[in-house]
């Protein structure tokens, strides 16, 4: 994994972007020019034509997956561009997975976008890399863009049960890029001295790039929900394969968030907002209830009130009895 220690950006220039970022000899490959990258991916070969003949690793319930998008990986010609992606075939469990996907950040970034397939690789559900978030560095942990979600694994229709999930970019995320907080600010913040007033980098897209992914785990810095709760929309009619299949997800209604709630480095999502929830069943309100509230305390505790304030209308919007409660004993503890 590429780690980016705070002590190595006391030097740092705001100048040069090698000077901004510590990389380690066996990563430096994956954070090349954004051109070099498009590169490897136009000279790589495609795996397959179809969902169904890509090669899915199997994983457990447990586990952490940390792989690398590189030419090692498979590439397919997904409608909205080729891609390496990362594949999986979700364990085959009852329950509802939390499923957490962290793209690590270093000169470049690798903007995922999701999918989950059916027994019958039909796929159920597309999440957009709009939906992802910011995570400023912070020790030995990078800076990377997070989304947890839940896989559906206890649906009712066996047609609904998401059994193999996809990532991979799409041809227009690569050609964006993504702001982050410039490390001396991190830096500072973590010395507990005076904000440098560098201006944050806006760090380019790639076709290359290193994951994490959390299968089940116990992830504090994410809401477990069937869909985005903070971020973007899922994609309406993308088509993932060359045949003729189609994904035509019910577009979702979406609340921007006002620009005085938002932090520098929030500004990349500052226009795409969160999704607004809507009514649920009393079980999984209880579950969703219990995430929003441990969300809540953690923004209110990171200084983050507009987005904690966000959380507790969308929690409110389900049925919440706890969230402005909990809010508000948030508060008072700060």
């Amino acid at each position: 994994m590429l780690l980016v220690p705070l002590t190595c950006v006391a030097a740092c220039s705001g100048t040069n972007q090698s000077e901004i970022f510590s990389l380690s000899s066996d990563t430096r490959d994956l954070y090349v020019s954004p051109s070099k990258a498009s590169g490897v991916l136009d000279s790589s070969a495609e795996c397959c034509q179809y969902l169904s003949e890509i090669s899915y690793t199997t994983v457990d319930y447990n586990q952490i997956v940390e792989v690398d998008l590189d030419s090692a990986q498979q590439a397919f010609p997904f409608t909205t561009g080729k891609s390496f992606l990362a594949a999986y075939e979700l364990p085959k469990i009852n329950q509802n997975l939390p499923v957490t996907i962290n793209s690590l950040i270093g000169d470049t970034l690798f903007a995922p976008t999701i999918a989950l397939l059916n027994e019958d690789f039909q796929v159920t559900r597309v999440i957009t890399y709009s939906s992802f978030n910011y995570v400023e560095a912070e020790y030995f942990r990078p800076n990377m863009m997070q989304m947890t979600f839940l896989v559906k694994r206890a649906a009712a229709l066996e047609n609904e049960k998401e059994a193999y999930m996809l990532v991979y970019s799409t041809e227009s995320d690569r050609a964006g890029s993504t702001q982050i907080v410039h490390p001396l600010r991190t830096y500072a913040k973590a010395q507990n001295k005076a904000d440098p007033g560098v201006a944050d980098p806006f760090i380019p897209h790639s076709a290359l790039g290193q994951l994490e992914v959390r299968f089940n785990d116990a992830n504090e810095n994410g809401v477990f929900s069937d869909t985005p709760l903070v971020g973007g929309s899922s994609t309406s009619k993308v088509s993932l394969e060359v045949s003729e299949q189609q994904i035509a997800p019910e577009e979702p209604e979406v609340k921007a968030l006002k620009a005085s709630e938002v932090t520098s480095f929030d500004r990349d999502t500052a226009g795409v907002g969160a999704k607004k929830a809507t009514s649920v069943s009393q079980e999984r309100l209880s579950e969703a209830e219990s995430f929003y509230n441990q969300l809540i305390k953690r923004y209110v505790a990171e200084g983050d009130i507009g987005k904690a304030l966000t959380l507790v209308e969308e929690a409110e919007a389900i049925g919440s009895k706890t969230a402005r409660e909990t809010f508000v004993e948030a508060v008072k503890s700060n």
